[in-house]
């Protein structure tokens, strides 16, 4: 893949809940999570850690292959798009953990990511 230096706009769901009084965001879709002392230091880490996620995707070309192998549809280097909540909770075991057993909110996460040609 290749950028062409175009965005594409998606939106991320992230879970915010505690664990041995851990703060902890969790993305599903790309398998990314953060954490701190409160929801903001979790949410900070969270942004560190999926801009990380990108920039290695990118730098070490595999990008594609990762959020393939993560469940997203991605056509002709044009659309990308993240698996939905069903999918995820059917093929992601610690997110399915999460969703039965912790008491968690979610919120969404605007990301643009680079369109490969």
């Amino acid at each position: 893949m290749k950028n062409t230096g175009t965005l594409i706009n998606v939106r991320l769901s992230v879970v915010l809940f505690k664990e041995n009084n851990i703060h902890i965001a969790y993305c599903p879709a790309v398998d990314v999570y953060g954490y701190g002392e409160n929801d903001s230091e979790a949410r900070k880490s969270f942004e560190v850690s999926l801009a990380e996620f990108f920039r290695y995707g990118m730098e070490k070309n595999t990008l594609n292959s990762e959020l393939a192998a993560l469940g997203w549809t991605i056509k002709n280097g044009s659309a990308v798009s993240p698996p939905d909540i069903t999918t995820l909770l059917s093929n992601n075991n610690d997110f399915k953990t999460i969703f039965n057993t912790k008491p968690f909110r979610k919120i969404d996460k605007g990301v643009a990511i680079p369109l490969f040609a």
